[in-house]
C-alpha cells in the first residue's frame, strides 16, 4: 500500500527538482547572453551598435549551459531572443516630471530555435512578481534609460509527470542598460536569425 505512494512521491520530487534546476539555468543563460551582447555593442566612439553576427555570437552563451540545444532535433524546443527597448518620454520633449512608455526598438530571434521576437510598439508594464512575457516589462525598469533584453525560453518535458502536466513552457529574461551611451542600434545582415528594427528606430 505504501510503495505506490512512495514511488509517486519520488518521481514527482525528481521532476520538480529537475524543473527548478532548468529554471535556474535559464536565468543564468539569459544573463550571460545579455552581458555579452551589451559588451559587444559598446563601441570605442561611444555608440552602441551590434551586428547580426555579434548578436548570434552572444546567443551562443546559452549553448554552454544547455549543450543539448546544439542537436538539430532540439531546435523546436527553445528560443533565444535579443531586443532593445527605449523609453519614450511623454509629453514629448519634457525634461522634468516625465512619464515614460517602453517601446521595442528592435528584436531578433536567433537561429536555430523557435522564431519568437518582441512585438514593435509599446510594451505593457507589470509588477516584478508577474511572470515574464515577450509583451511586458517589469515596471521597476521604468525611466529614461534604455535596456537590452535577452529572453531565453524552453519547453521543458517532465520525465515522469508529463501525463499530468504536459510540456511546461519556461521563459526567463535579463535586462541590462547599454554599457555606454544610449540605446543600442542593431545592424541586420546574414547570418543572425530573423527579426527587424521597428519603425521609427
Amino acid at each position: 500500500l505504501v510503495l505506490p505512494v512512495l514511488t509517486a512521491g519520488m518521481v514527482g520530487l525528481y521532476d520538480l527538482t529537475s524543473a527548478a534546476i532548468t529554471w535556474r539555468r535559464l536565468t543564468v543563460a539569459a544573463q550571460s547572453v545579455a552581458e555579452i551582447a551589451t559588451e559587444m555593442s559598446a563601441q570605442p566612439n561611444g555608440t552602441n551598435v551590434i551586428t547580426a553576427t555579434q548578436a548570434w555570437q552572444a546567443s551562443t552563451a546559452a549553448f554552454a549551459i544547455f549543450p543539448q540545444w546544439q542537436q538539430p532535433e532540439m531546435a523546436g524546443s527553445y528560443a533565444i531572443t535579443l531586443s532593445s527597448v527605449v523609453y519614450v518620454a511623454t509629453p514629448a520633449g519634457c525634461t522634468e516630471n516625465c512619464s515614460y512608455v517602453p517601446n521595442t526598438a528592435w528584436s531578433v530571434a536567433m537561429d536555430p530555435g523557435i522564431d519568437q521576437t518582441r512585438p514593435c510598439g509599446a510594451l505593457a508594464e507589470v509588477p516584478d512578481s508577474q511572470a515574464n512575457a515577450l509583451t511586458t516589462l517589469p515596471i521597476d525598469l521604468n525611466g529614461p534609460t534604455p535596456v537590452v533584453i535577452a529572453d531565453v525560453a524552453y519547453i521543458y518535458q517532465p520525465m515522469f509527470l508529463t501525463f499530468i502536466t504536459g510540456p511546461v513552457a519556461m521563459l526567463r529574461s535579463a535586462y541590462l542598460p547599454p554599457r555606454i551611451g544610449t540605446a543600442s542600434q542593431y545592424v541586420h545582415y546574414t547570418p543572425g536569425g530573423t527579426g527587424a528594427t521597428c519603425p521609427g528606430y
